[in-house]
């Protein structure tokens, strides 16, 4: 059984894991994660799609955003 702790990022990564193997995870202790990263009318606090869209495109490059996607 694993207990793990994420901050932030990692968070997510972690509530996918213990989602898809709960027979392998014991407990989950999340600080600055988020469940959703994307913006609907029930969470505000999301992203808009095309912003996250841009995030996930340049992630890989070092690059927070495109501008005018902030």
């Amino acid at each position: 059984m694993l207990t793990t702790y994420k901050p932030e990022v990692g968070g997510s990564m972690a509530i996918k894991f213990a989602h898809d193997h709960p027979e392998r995870v014991k407990g989950l202790c999340l600080l600055g994660s988020t469940a959703s990263w994307v913006q609907r009318d029930d969470f505000q606090t999301g992203l808009p799609e095309p912003a996250l869209d841009a995030l996930a495109r340049n992630w890989r490059k070092g690059v927070l955003c495109e501008p005018g996607l902030s």
